[in-house]
């Protein structure tokens, strides 16, 4: 009986060694991102409200006369997190960071997902991007990278050890963008529905909360990315109700 050979691996294929070597580039220089970032003070003057609100005039009357933009791009309204309806709150958790409550700013196992997704469409379809993350994005906005998104997992778990949970939604709420030149839940409320955000019905909020994705495109104020932003606004809801934020009446009611 003749010695049996052992058997070749079969050679990798271009695209694999491509995706390995772009794995390996990519995790070595998001290492010396987070390890670059981690050595930065933390920016906390711009956790400030006036970073971003807007200036407001009025008479004495109450009458607004004037609104001084702290930004050229749009306006915000900063309110407590008390003054955003509950319902905001769990739309955006369940639409953007279900897992929310249970991590520090990285959610390794959302990330796991979305790399292993990554992988096998052999492109980008998920970030894996926590709340805290998004905020750390708005607070120092880059051109999406390896490199960028390390620095963001860095200012995430910075901004994680500086705030609790309320504060970093009361922070995200009152910065993101929502479109038609809106930034913050308050600001959005208002130019939408024509209410403050602590009125805003289950349906109404449910509708934002689908905004910060993609400001444009889920615009609300053109009609064919107003259908888009129909189904996302139906697919919060859904998944606010699998997460047992809601009960079956409240969906059938929203709906």
């Amino acid at each position: 009986m003749r010695n049996a050979e052992p058997r070749r691996r079969p050679p990798l294929k271009r695209r694999q060694r491509i995706v390995l070597a772009l794995a390996f580039v990519g995790i070595t220089g998001a290492l010396a991102a987070i390890f670059w970032a981690r050595a930065q003070p933390l920016p906390i003057a711009a956790l400030t409200p006036h970073t971003v609100a807007s200036q407001r005039l009025y008479d004495r009357r109450g009458v607004l006369l004037r609104e001084l933009l702290a930004r050229p791009d749009g306006r915000a309204h900063w309110v407590s997190l008390e003054a955003i309806s509950p319902h905001l709150v769990a739309a955006t958790i369940a639409s953007e960071d279900q897992r929310f409550y249970e991590h520090r700013g990285v959610d390794l196992l959302a990330a796991t997902r979305a790399l292993l997704s990554n992988l096998r469409r052999q492109r980008i379809v998920s970030g894996a991007s926590t709340l805290t993350m998004q905020l750390a994005r708005i607070l120092h906005p880059e051109r999406r990278s390896f490199i960028a998104k390390a620095r963001q997992v860095a200012l995430a778990l910075k901004l994680e050890g500086l705030l609790n949970k309320r504060q970093i939604l009361s922070q995200y709420l009152n910065r993101a963008p929502y479109g038609a030149g809106c930034f913050g839940a308050e600001a959005a409320s208002r130019r939408y529905f024509d209410k403050p955000a602590a009125s805003l019905s289950l349906a109404e909020a449910a509708l934002l909360a689908a905004l910060p994705r993609s400001p444009s495109g889920y615009n609300p104020l053109r009609p064919r990315s107003l259908r888009r932003l129909r189904r996302r606004q139906r697919y919060i809801l859904g998944a606010m109700r699998a997460q047992r934020r809601i009960s079956a009446g409240q969906l059938r009611i929203a709906l």
